[in-house]
């Protein structure tokens, strides 16, 4: 079986999910969770990662990290059992930074959305509502392919 990579770009209201295999994009969007973050919240959001894991035989995790200024205790807390629960359970971890994922010229998140809707035209749909919203809906999606994307390239 071919080798699965997870991206993610995890918050604590939004969190974008990718799915890599063998290059090929097979999953992607957004899992959303309402209202005041909880534990209940928490575990809910880390059991979504563990059944993506465990269903799809995902490799390597590679998990957009925010600037620490950028984030929170919630979400801190939230990337350390990420990391946790892929170490538990073998499955290769990688932290990628912002600055990371604008590579090879790309000077913003517009940008970076526009080249991954170029390298995968699958997400051509998500890319013209993104350019429709006034807020950034799917940029964590985005944010969770580019993330994946370059985790494979290391392979």
């Amino acid at each position: 079986m071919a080798e699965v990579i997870l991206g993610i770009s995890p918050g604590t209201r939004y969190t974008g999910i990718a799915l890599l295999q063998e290059g090929e994009l097979i999953d992607w969007h957004i899992k959303s969770y309402r209202g005041a973050f909880t534990d209940v919240k928490l575990r809910a959001l880390l059991a979504a990662i563990s059944t993506l894991c465990g269903r799809h035989g995902v490799a390597a995790i590679a998990c957009k990290v925010t600037h620490h200024k950028r984030s929170s205790p919630q979400l801190d807390s939230l990337l350390r059992l990420i990391a946790l629960q892929a170490h538990q359970a073998g499955i290769a971890f990688r932290f990628y930074p912002l600055d990371v994922l604008k590579t090879e010229g790309i000077r913003n998140r517009k940008a970076l959305i526009e080249r991954l809707a170029r390298a995968y035209p699958e997400l051509g749909t998500e890319f013209k509502r993104e350019q429709q919203n006034r807020t950034a809906y799917y940029l964590r999606m985005f944010e969770a392919v580019a993330c994946a994307s370059l985790e494979s390239k290391r392979k």
